[in-house]
């Protein structure tokens, strides 16, 4: 959200915090970032957090339940919704899944986007189901996609495709690859770009680089509709957020 917001769009934040700390300093830093219209307030559960511990130079999470972000409540926005981008993750759960439907059905021409985050044990084959069906552009790394693969029994990339096709109507989709770059499935074309490989001195961690691809693909496709030139700027991104400590950069001279 942040990232797109600082590329220059319209941007409203959907989640649920709490009245206490950890809520007040996401409030706060959301308000600094104009992104907070859609924040609200649960009295019930505490602010949710997630401890991060890394192997090698890959984050590994933590998730901690019974915090707010799971019973995130409806709120009305300024205007009516252009592009909805959601994860599965907040979708495992019912209320989330209740108060995402009613985006859904009051944004009927609104582009809806889903980011597939297998964490944990926060997923199965009937969550993805729902998302898959409320998605018009699909975000997975390679080891979501190959569990797409085994759910729906298909043999090959290509079966895969034909799959998502006659099942959700699906026919763009991007396919982040970690270190081998990303490749992207978009009506009928398949577009490739090798990753832009950052040097180790200057590696700092990799939370928020998928994040950060998508913001910047979206930005460059829905401005220039260009498909290539958005993977080849997203990559770019994603490699500069890498660059920088955490998943927000506190210098904004990388947009």
């Amino acid at each position: 959200a942040i990232h797109l917001k600082r590329f220059g769009n319209e941007v409203a934040f959907v989640s649920q915090i709490a009245d206490d700390a950890f809520g007040k300093e996401i409030f706060e830093f959301a308000k600094k970032e104009n992104i907070e219209k859609g924040i609200s307030f649960d009295k019930n559960h505490p602010t949710g957090f997630v401890s991060v511990e890394f192997v090698g130079n890959e984050p590994h999470y933590t998730i901690e339940l019974e915090k707010s972000w799971q019973y995130i409540d409806y709120v009305s926005l300024d205007s009516s919704i252009d592009v909805c981008v959601f994860g599965s993750l907040a979708l495992y759960f019912e209320k989330n899944q209740a108060t995402f439907l009613q985006y859904k059905q009051e944004n009927p021409t609104a582009l809806f986007i889903c980011d597939l985050n297998l964490r944990g044990n926060f997923y199965s084959e009937k969550l993805i189901s729902l998302c898959l069906s409320n998605a018009g552009i699909l975000k997975v790394n390679d080891d979501e996609w190959e569990y797409l693969k085994n759910i729906y029994k298909q043999a090959t990339n290509q079966n895969l495709l034909d799959y998502l096709k006659e099942n959700f109507k699906l026919t763009q989709i991007i396919r982040t690859q970690g270190e081998k770059g990303a490749i992207v499935y978009w009506n009928g074309n398949i577009v490739q770009e090798e990753t832009t490989l950052v040097p180790q001195e200057l590696f700092k961690d990799a939370i928020g680089a998928g994040d950060g691809f998508l913001a910047c693909f979206l930005n460059t496709y829905f401005k220039e509709n260009d498909v290539q030139k958005a993977l080849k700027n997203a990559l770019s991104f994603a490699a500069k957020i890498c660059q920088n400590s955490g998943a927000i950069p506190v210098e904004k001279n990388i947009y």
